[in-house]
């Protein structure tokens, strides 16, 4: 069974303070929701050194996990979707967030020209992929609105391969 392992810690530091200790880790982000618009600026979320980055250029898809890079030929949203259904929590896992883990990426500008006929008035780009998806095990989440500011982090067990037979799960 899929699930989430939490931990909760007070803390005085901003996001962006947080987020600080994260920037110089392999494919790092921050979903930064500080501004408070109708009630929509609650969280802000920040993760780091994901454990499977998913990239497209048209149908040609790649898969990177653990220093390997497998090429999947397929629909990128198809196997997009394989992917997110693969390493997705199971059961009522939102206990304090609505983002405990999962994937965070981009759909290129170009993408949308794969999903409907539409006339190209600029050569389309060939260096960007047209999307790509980390796929992270372990989110901090920053509620703006608890004093003292809890950090909640969730961790998603996903086996990596360790010395020998036996895997390791990322739990820190």
């Amino acid at each position: 069974m899929r699930h989430s392992v939490t931990k909760t810690f007070k803390n005085k530091a901003s996001a962006q303070k947080l987020f600080a200790h994260f920037e110089n880790d392999r494919l790092p982000f921050l979903l930064e929701s500080s501004l408070d618009v109708s009630g929509m600026g609650r969280y802000s979320f920040f993760g780091s050194d994901p454990f499977l980055v998913f990239s497209a250029k048209k149908d040609r898809c790649l898969i990177e996990r653990e220093g390997k890079t497998d090429v999947v030929d397929g629909h990128p949203l198809t196997i997009l979707r394989q992917l997110l259904e693969k390493y997705s929590l199971q059961g009522n896992a939102r206990i304090f967030s609505p983002f405990l883990c999962g994937a965070v990426g981009f759909f290129a500008y170009d993408f949308g020209f794969s999903l409907e006929d539409v006339a190209r008035r600029h050569m389309p780009d060939q260096v960007v992929p047209d999307l790509v998806f980390g796929f992270y095990d372990c989110v901090g989440c920053f509620d703006h609105w608890k004093p003292p500011l809890p950090v909640g982090f969730w961790i998603f067990p996903v086996p990596r391969q360790g010395q020998g037979s036996q895997d390791k799960f990322r739990l820190f």
